[in-house]
């Protein structure tokens, strides 16, 4: 998602390393870094100090459900069957 260099070839150094998304909007709202994240993140995740640019030669992400190896609960069996049903849909 990031490369390491531009089309051109000049290197693109690395801002501080973050684990976490949350680590992420502190670091970039106080201008030590930037970082690409899915456009729905500052609907849902809003932070003083940060723009959405929007991105448009990225290529479309994808999301996928994930549980436990060990099984998931009726409740969320009934969300991935649901899920299912619905089939992929477009983020507004």
């Amino acid at each position: 998602m990031l490369p390491s260099q531009t089309p051109g070839g000049v290197p693109m150094p690395r801002g501080p390393v973050v684990s976490t998304f949350h680590e992420v909007l502190p670091v970039v709202a106080t201008g030590l870094g930037l970082s690409p994240l899915n456009e729905h993140s500052l609907r849902y995740h809003p932070h003083p100090g940060i723009v959405l640019l929007p991105v448009h030669d990225a290529p479309v992400t994808e999301w996928v459900m994930v549980w436990r190896k060990d099984g998931v609960s009726p409740r969320a069996q009934d969300l991935v069957e649901m899920a299912t049903q619905l089939g992929p849909r477009a983020f507004r």
